[in-house]
């Protein structure tokens, strides 16, 4: 039996939304790959999950992850808008039948070429969005691995930091030294899968995000924290400059651990220039040790 069979509708909406086990998740990735049947059935799914939420239709946990999660790829928006744009088109063009007008064949050809080149339009984006997912893998390990190494130096820059003041008074044995968490998150541009999940330590003092850009586009940046599907910012950072990391642009900004209690998280990223323009929403579970 295909994996196209065995799944429900309700499993394959949390897959799309990234609210799935992760042992779940994975076996669906799989799938996906390789079972056509599967892939067709998903590509179904997510289209009735984005014409439901045009025409508002998603409500609660759902309608939270819609936004947070799905809405936070740039290739997804492209979807989501295209759905409203035919939509749109749809209302306009039913009419009563009483007072229906006749089609010339030029206008239905016209209409019929103008929806083809904006089907090509979107199609040929997303392929360049996936191309560049491709792509982007290996620059996230390499970043990873850069904020490793730098966590490591800062460390035993503090080791050598506490040798050479090891004639002041010492910490009590029973004390346990705060530490930092790096974490990294790529672009917002994937598709359907997995949160990013931040697995706090005990003795967690702060989280040291690494926000990778999609383009380094303005003099300094923002980031503000807040719980997913909550209004209220719990934290925000100051001016932040961009940097090279892992072959892209990058800012980084240190947030209190203490904020970060398990649950689902969203970093909201501006650009500063003359004017504040949002650019990103990184999202991101946090799960205690």
């Amino acid at each position: 039996m295909s994996g196209n069979q065995l799944q429900p509708d309700e499993v394959l909406v949390r897959y799309l939304l990234g609210s799935l086990p992760d042992e779940e998740a994975e076996h669906l990735d799989e799938l996906s790959i390789a079972d056509d049947a599967f892939a067709s059935r998903l590509s179904e799914a997510e289209n009735d999950l984005v014409d439901a939420y045009i025409h508002n239709e998603l409500s609660g946990e759902t309608l939270e992850l819609f936004r947070s999660v799905y809405l936070a790829s740039p290739g997804k928006r492209q979807k989501v808008q295209f759905a409203k744009t035919l939509a749109t088109l749809s209302v306009k063009e039913q009419r009563p039948e009483g007072r229906r007008k006749p089609i010339s064949a030029s206008a239905t050809r016209w209409s019929l070429a103008a929806m083809a080149a904006a089907a090509a339009l979107s199609l040929i984006w997303l392929a360049q969005d996936d191309v560049r997912l491709r792509n982007q893998t290996s620059r996230v390990e390499a970043a990873k691995a850069a904020i490793e190494r730098r966590a490591q130096d800062l460390g035993q820059e503090l080791d050598r930091l506490k040798q050479a003041g090891a004639g002041g008074p010492q910490p009590s044995a029973e004390a346990t030294p705060l530490t930092t968490l790096a974490v990294l998150l790529g672009p917002p541009t994937r598709g359907p899968g997995r949160i990013p999940v931040v697995t706090m330590p005990a003795h967690t003092g702060a989280v040291a995000f690494e926000l990778q850009l999609e383009a380094n586009d303005f003099p300094s940046y923002r980031a503000a924290l807040r719980a997913s599907g909550a209004d209220r910012t719990v934290w925000q950072s100051g001016d932040l400059k961009a940097h090279a990391s892992g072959g892209r642009s990058a800012i980084s900004a240190t947030a209190p651990a203490s904020l970060l209690t398990p649950g689902n998280y969203v970093l909201e990223v501006s650009g500063i220039g003359p004017e504040t323009e949002p650019i990103g929403i990184y999202a991101f579970r946090v799960t205690g040790q």
